[in-house]
């Protein structure tokens, strides 16, 4: 809504400022703030715990293995999931109750709940209360572009002052090695505690028990034969316009693959929310657009390969001990708009700057030599994705609401 009367009020300056004001009251004042504190007549729920994902995407990402843990205690727990009004007819388990992002209701659950736990700041978000527990996820492991502080000067006055108060009020960062931890404290304003026990999406990777029926589950929901293997191309979004860096040559790769393994392969395309428009862009004819598949880690554990970009999502696959290729045909100028955490050239991951580049060095890939670099990898950063991430994270939710 706040998008569209910007775009709608953007072509005069006074009616654009007066139109930003009349909504920021609306959305930050008389909702967050007086009707929020009017909601503290009622009492914090003591079992009731709040889950918001991307904004209220659907049932994925950080909130749903935790949320999965709780449903296994049976103890008597009021779970509520935030989805927004594009995903709210999404999935929810049974024993989840949903709540609309942005609404009343949703302030009022947020309340009065006990715990909150969100995988990036909360923006929707009433003053939080004296007895209540908020948990940062954060959406990223090992990532390798810089955020919060590390790329302050891409980041709004309004942006820092959220995320400064996000920091504030939360009690606990949960954090997968020494790097993530160095990371909370150096650049994400935060000082408190750090649970360093492993990433809970990543626990599905690590604990491969289920891997075979998730990914005859998947695919079998995105109409795949059992028979076949799967190639996933996920980049993360650009700050700029220029589309070329996405223009992967999907019949090329399929084309290599399927006549030098003897197998046949099917392409799924994963863009980010923010250009999720672009599968239908580039009109990808061989390929499936799995933009809006709810969760992402059984794509992951689908697909054979994995060509992402600068996102953090080629660590955790790798963790399946798969190959994971950089398709960063516009290395120089991302380094320019975001710049980087590492030196891209010494990661384990494959680089390459081009569709041809990409076909050569599937062509030459040594195993042995990427194993390796990923221990090596591993090692330097600290790793410590235990797999029992969302089992720790449910004891202490259980500890604070002091239920037994």
């Amino acid at each position: 809504m706040k998008e569209k009367i910007y775009h709608l009020l953007s072509g005069n300056k006074f009616l654009f400022t007066i139109g930003k004001c009349i909504y920021d009251f609306n959305y930050y004042i008389l909702k967050l703030k007086i009707i929020g504190f009017l909601f503290r007549i009622f009492p914090i729920k003591k079992n009731k715990i709040v889950v918001n994902s991307y904004f209220g995407r659907g049932y994925g990402d950080n909130g749903k293995p935790i949320v999965d843990e709780l449903l296994k205690t049976k103890k008597n727990i009021d779970i509520v999931w935030i989805l927004n009004k594009e995903n709210i007819n999404s999935y929810l388990p049974k024993g989840v109750r949903k709540v609309k992002y942005e609404t009343i209701k949703c302030l009022f659950e947020l309340v009065t709940a006990k715990v909150w736990i969100d995988n990036s700041r909360m923006l929707f978000v009433p003053p939080k209360r004296k007895k209540q527990f908020y948990i940062q996820t954060w959406h990223a492991g090992i990532g390798f572009k810089k955020c919060e502080k590390d790329s302050i000067k891409s980041l709004t006055k309004r942006y820092i002052k959220r995320a400064i108060k996000d920091s504030k009020n939360a009690d606990l960062f949960i954090s997968n090695s020494k790097w993530e931890t160095h990371l909370y404290r150096s650049a994400f304003w935060y000082d408190g505690n750090i649970l360093e026990v492993g990433i809970p999406r990543n626990d599905i990777l690590i604990n491969k028990k289920n891997h075979v029926e998730i990914a005859a589950k998947t695919k079998k929901k995105l109409g795949i034969k059992n028979n076949c293997r799967v190639i996933l191309y996920a980049p993360t979004f650009r700050n700029y316009d220029d589309l070329s860096c996405y223009k992967i040559d999907v019949n090329k790769i399929i084309d290599f693959l399927n006549k030098s393994t003897n197998d046949n392969w099917v392409f799924l395309i994963r863009f980010h929310p923010n250009v999720s428009y672009l599968f239908n862009e580039f009109k990808f004819d061989n390929a499936i657009d799995v933009t809006n598949y709810d969760d992402l880690y059984e794509l992951l554990i689908t697909s054979d390969i994995l060509i992402s970009d600068y996102s953090s999502l080629m660590t955790d696959f790798s963790y399946l001990k798969r190959p994971v290729y950089m398709f960063a045909t516009d290395i120089d100028k991302y380094k320019e708009d975001r710049d980087y955490l590492f030196d891209l050239t010494k990661l384990p991951f494959i680089l390459c700057k081009s569709n041809e580049e990409l076909i050569s060095k599937m062509k030459n890939f040594d195993e042995k030599k990427y194993l390796d670099n990923l221990d090596k990898f591993y090692k330097n950063v600290g790793l410590n994705e235990t797999g029992k991430s969302s089992q720790e994270i449910v004891k202490i939710i259980i500890k604070e609401m002091g239920i037994d």
